[in-house]
């Protein structure tokens, strides 16, 4: 509890709330759908993972965690809920809306030419997603670091980020299965949904740090709310939430924009 006020009055949390459009919502509907699953309460669940993923898209790699561990329940009724989102906007907006984003938007969301802007410095300055990563290097003069290169590595970066949320899955069901007690386990289980969560979220062309930081700075509480850091990791976890609430999105970034 005394965690709280550092996310919630923090400068990160603050300019989300302000211009971070759904993406503090859908973290917060999504680490609750999982907690619904996790207790039985899979209609729930469905409905707030359903609408979070068909929102933000990137919601969608905790159905991996459901699918390993064999939640056809929650997988269903996330997938019942979805349609049902999907068609309630397809009756009150018609056709074209879909058509347009399958054919023209997604593919210029992809590529990043539906965000120009981040190609420049400043643009490059705030984007925490992969994209944005290369297009820092680019700007610090690496070579091979062009809009291309930063697409693949986005697209690389998804193959990675699926293995990575089995890979996670399987685990969570190995430390089930073990002596870790039921308190340490929920908290790890709620460490690794918010982890994907987050890694998932830069998988976008653009991911500014006005609300790419929130999803870190929730996660760093929940680390240190296991409460065995020695001196050294408490400084540790001090210093990473000093640096995730950091913004300039929002904030004055000058020009030029420095190096650093």
């Amino acid at each position: 509890l005394l965690l709280v006020p550092v996310v919630w009055l923090s400068p990160t949390t603050r300019i989300t709330l302000q211009i971070g459009n759904f993406q503090l919502t859908a973290f917060a509907l999504s680490i609750l759908a999982m907690i619904a699953f996790d207790r039985g309460r899979a209609r729930r669940g469905g409905f707030a993972l359903g609408f979070s993923a068909v929102s933000k898209i990137y919601p969608g790699v905790l159905g991996i965690t459901l699918l390993v561990e064999r939640s056809w329940g929650a997988v269903a009724w996330t997938a019942a809920w979805s349609l049902v989102f999907t068609t309630a906007a397809w009756l009150a907006l018609g056709s074209t809306p879909f058509v347009d984003f399958v054919r023209y938007q997604l593919p210029r969301i992809e590529s990043g030419e539906a965000f120009f802007w981040i190609e420049n410095a400043d643009g490059a300055a705030i984007n925490y997603g992969l994209h944005g990563l290369v297009t820092k290097l680019r700007f610090l003069g690496l070579p091979w670091t062009g809009q291309d290169a930063a697409n693949r590595a986005a697209s690389l970066y998804a193959v990675i980020l699926v293995a990575l949320a089995f890979a996670s899955a399987w685990r969570l069901q190995a430390l089930a299965g073990g002596a870790m007690d039921g308190e340490r386990l929920r908290l790890r289980r709620a460490q690794v949904w918010l982890g994907l969560l987050s890694l998932a979220s830069f998988r976008s062309p653009f991911v500014p740090d006005a609300y790419a930081l929130v999803g870190t700075l929730w996660l760093l509480t929940l680390v240190a709310a296991e409460g065995h850091w020695r001196a050294r990791g408490r400084t540790a976890l001090a210093v990473a939430a000093a640096m995730s609430m950091i913004v300039l999105d929002g904030g004055p970034i000058t020009v030029p924009v420095p190096a650093w």
